[in-house]
């Protein structure tokens, strides 16, 4: 089994993005380079063109001089020499698999070093690439996939399997991948069988194209085509914004595909919830609208199909008054730490709060429940934090958990009270020697007795 790599290609840059900077924009780029030399380097350009805001829709203006822009490309068949993913410049990261001859990567994301993003190995293949941007209030997971051509059941098990965690978990999906089938879904100017079963699966599962036109993605000397495709599921359908295959040469037979990620945290789906239909409603619209089909003849088949067609018709009308659209909460991840004790404790403080506002309650009274729901829930927190920390047993999710501890910030004190606990110390010596003899007694006590010897 492959493994996983989150490779930096400048470890001189010294993490130099300060705590508290983002990003002006952030522009996406989708392109299969078909392992080509000259179409990485071309590539490694128009990154550090959007980088200085040159290039993309993310130019520089007034309000963003302050702030440098940021890229996330998704990437089909990279440049790989050696089993390393080669000429994507520097000032940026490489996620995917760790290549080999036997399973050769066929799939990458490479992001600018100004964004917090988080791989997500569990996902992980040669022919998938998984991150977690976060952004906002819900991070959006981002894919590059390869669907090779000699499958004839696409997408690829392991896609599958995002796709679901996504939706379980309500989780923004935005998937670039070189789908290497033909439908006019996506404006390809043909159906071939991989198309079709492509195209019923995402019609299946709430998948949603994000391909506008039918300007080619793939265009070489005997043909052109689309068969680069990006699609999003319920989650992140808002997200995405000023799709279109650029005219910028790419040294490769696929062009370039471009569009940028909407910074709105809160999403607006709408949705149906059939418990809360008026089926009185229903049934009015449905036995109006059915007088009409009653006089309509039926002697031929033609008669036949045409009155079926206004009898669903008739429905869907009947049923959309009924059920109107409304706006759905998209929550955000879910947290393995909330359960129905905190949610009935939080309850239990908005109806004290407004107890105490109107002075049936004491404030200590109300202060008593608040702490307790605060006690609670940071003993939840605590608890789960170690059952996670228990479960870890693999090298990928040890991996992870060390840099979620890695991440913080490491504060040196530049000063601290020395034993008689009223003098403050700033020399560095010093401080290591109090904190041995506060933490480590015995071991201080040992280590003076050595150099006494």
């Amino acid at each position: 089994m492959s493994q996983h790599q989150t490779t930096k290609n400048n470890m001189s840059s010294n993490n130099q993005q300060q705590a508290g900077t983002s990003p002006a924009c952030t522009e996406i780029i989708q392109i299969n380079l078909h392992h080509s030399k000259a179409a990485a380097t071309s590539l490694t350009i128009l990154c550090h063109e959007i980088m200085k805001g040159l290039a993309g829709s993310c130019n520089k203006n007034k309000s963003n001089s302050m702030k440098s822009n940021s890229f996330i490309c998704m990437i089909q068949e990279p440049y790989v020499y050696q089993n390393k993913i080669r000429l994507l410049g520097s000032q940026r990261y490489i996620h995917c698999v760790e290549s080999n001859l036997s399973l050769p990567v066929r799939a990458a994301i490479v992001t600018s070093e100004n964004l917090k993003v988080t791989p997500m190995h569990e996902f992980m293949h040669s022919d998938l690439a998984v991150i977690r941007i976060h952004k906002g209030r819900c991070p959006i997971i981002m894919a590059s996939a390869y669907m090779p051509y000699e499958s004839m059941d696409p997408p690829p098990e392991e896609l599958k399997r995002l796709i679901k965690y996504c939706h379980d978990n309500k989780l923004p999906l935005i998937v670039g991948a070189d789908a290497n089938a033909h439908h006019a879904d996506w404006g390809s100017t043909d159906n071939n069988t991989r198309g079709d079963r492509l195209a019923s699966y995402l019609l299946a599962n709430d998948l949603y194209i994000m391909n506008e036109g039918s300007e080619p993605t793939f265009v070489d000397s005997r043909r052109k085509q689309v068969i680069d495709i990006t699609f999003t599921n319920r989650y992140a359908l808002n997200r995405v914004k000023s799709w279109h295959v650029s005219d910028k040469e790419s040294l490769s037979d696929h062009r370039y595909i471009m569009f940028k990620i909407d910074k709105r945290k809160n999403e607006i789906v709408l949705q149906r919830n059939i418990r809360k239909a008026d089926w009185a409603v229903y049934r009015t619209r449905l036995e109006e609208s059915l007088g009409n089909v009653n006089d309509m003849p039926l002697k031929t088949i033609a008669d036949c199909e045409d009155a079926t067609e206004r009898i669903h018709e008739c429905i869907m009308q009947a049923y959309e008054a009924a059920c109107p659209l409304r706006p759905a909460r998209v929550s955000g991840v879910k947290h393995d730490w909330w359960n129905e004790e905190l949610k009935n404790l939080r309850h239990g403080c908005r109806t004290a709060y407004n107890a105490y506002r109107r002075g049936e309650i004491t404030p200590e009274g109300y202060d008593n429940i608040r702490k307790t729901y605060k006690r609670k829930l940071k003993r939840a927190k605590r608890n789960s934090w170690r059952q996670f920390c228990a479960k870890v047993k693999s090298m990928p999710e040890s991996s992870r958990l060390y840099r979620v501890c890695l991440d913080q910030v490491h504060r040196v004190p530049h000063q601290m009270r020395n034993s008689d606990n009223n003098v403050t110390t700033t020399d560095t010596k010093e401080i290591i020697d109090i904190l041995l003899e506060k933490h480590f007694p015995d071991d201080a006590q040992g280590q003076e007795e050595l150099g006494q010897t």
